[in-house]
């Protein structure tokens, strides 16, 4: 009972010295799902895992217990039962998950192993952890990261807390603050002083070392705020269309402006 109790519960803190953040960024799920893929004869009920995990913010527990009688192709939706005493709710299925659920259809559980029982929690940790090393992420992943990012996500787009309360399935409004509200940095854009000059080593066709990811390193370039190709790749690490129109305003090289140097009369 200790080890099942051990197993499904969620790490309440990030261990900083193993990894940075207890969620993932879209683009690394499309990096997990395409390892999944192409990691075995079974990668197509893998990534199909990770899918339905990341849209609907499962537990491992509540994804290797859902049962083809929780999915309704004709109205698309998805049952969602909860544990650890969460409210159940109703999802909507989106055409690819739909058209990636037909293909596993057979027997009573959706996720089966190749022996026809249900997968089990601790296979699908150990499953996900070696899909995570496949796609060489940077540091070692767990399947409750996709239940992290589906809320850290969701909160980002602004949706309101009794809405996200309600998607996740949480009792209490105290866990949906305090894991995902007071993740999200979006609420807090704007409130930083003004930023200090750029520094010399901030040349043209240079970009930062401090940017947290490849897409956002737009130093150096001559981006408009329209430009369909820069937004595209920052929508692509979860970003929306207006906060990229905002970061490429923001991170524009050379500035719009000049100022002009005083001079002082001695």
């Amino acid at each position: 009972m200790r080890d099942l109790a051990a197993e499904q519960a969620s790490p309440a803190t990030v261990n900083f010295t193993v990894r940075t953040r207890d969620y993932l960024t879209q683009r690394e799920i499309g990096k997990l799902m395409g390892a999944a893929r192409s990691g075995s004869r079974y990668g197509h009920r893998d990534s199909t895992m990770i899918l339905i995990a990341y849209r609907h913010g499962l537990r491992a527990s509540e994804l290797c217990d859902l049962q083809w009688s929780q999915v309704d192709f004709n109205a698309g939706t998805l049952r969602v039962r909860r544990r650890k005493q969460g409210s159940p709710g109703t999802h909507p299925l989106q055409g690819d998950e739909m058209r990636a659920l037909r293909r596993l259809q057979r027997g009573r559980f959706v996720f089966l192993t190749e022996r026809d029982g249900p997968m089990t929690p601790k296979a699908f940790h150990a499953l996900f952890a070696r899909i995570g090393q496949r796609a060489e992420l940077p540091f070692p992943v767990h399947p409750h990261m996709l239940r992290h990012t589906c809320g850290y996500l969701l909160a980002n787009k602004g949706q309101d807390i009794r809405s996200l309360q309600a998607y996740l399935g949480h009792k209490n409004i105290q866990h949906t603050v305090r894991y995902y509200t007071e993740m999200a940095p979006d609420p807090f854009r704007g409130f930083c002083p003004d930023p200090l000059p750029h520094p010399q080593e901030h040349k043209r066709g240079r970009g930062t070392d401090l940017s947290p990811d490849p897409a956002l390193d737009l130093k150096g370039h001559r981006l408009t705020e329209d430009n369909e190709e820069a937004i595209a790749e920052l929508m692509r690490v979860g970003l929306t269309r207006e906060q990229a129109k905002d970061l490429i305003l923001e991170a524009r090289w050379p500035p719009t402006m000049t100022t002009k140097r005083k001079t002082t009369n001695r």
